[in-house]
């Protein structure tokens, strides 16, 4: 699965657990008529592929989304996702309305000519 969008925020990378297992967060914000603001992360290895964007830049990010159950210390079971990027390229020549289908209207289809006919 592939998500377009800018690169709107780049966070450090972060150790977690007692293997100081790493991971570096980022926020895209998606090319949709509504933009939807997504973070995404890169875990182990692939945190140094970061290093080479920066904020601004339009990206297409191969994810996996990933679930997990986790039991509170009160008992009560909690889900969570993550979305995992595991591959980054740039978007050469995007902007932000590239991604939008517009609806093809009627006016598409009829010829601006002096007679006004239509083709049938």
């Amino acid at each position: 699965m592939e998500l377009k969008g800018k690169i709107i925020k780049i966070y450090e990378t972060m150790k977690v657990g007692e293997k100081g297992f790493k991971k570096r967060p980022f926020v895209i914000s998606t090319f949709e008529e509504y933009p939807q603001e997504i973070i995404l992360e890169v875990i182990g290895d692939k945190v140094a592929m970061l290093d080479k964007y920066k904020e601004g830049d339009k990206i297409e990010a191969s994810i996996n989304i990933r679930g997990r159950e986790w039991i509170n210390p009160q008992g009560e079971v909690k889900y969570f996702n993550t979305i995992q990027a595991w591959r980054i390229k740039i978007l050469e020549g995007v902007n932000a309305g590239a991604n939008k289908q517009e609806p093809q209207g009627f006016d598409e289809y009829v010829q601006d000519d002096d007679e006004g006919d239509l083709p049938f």
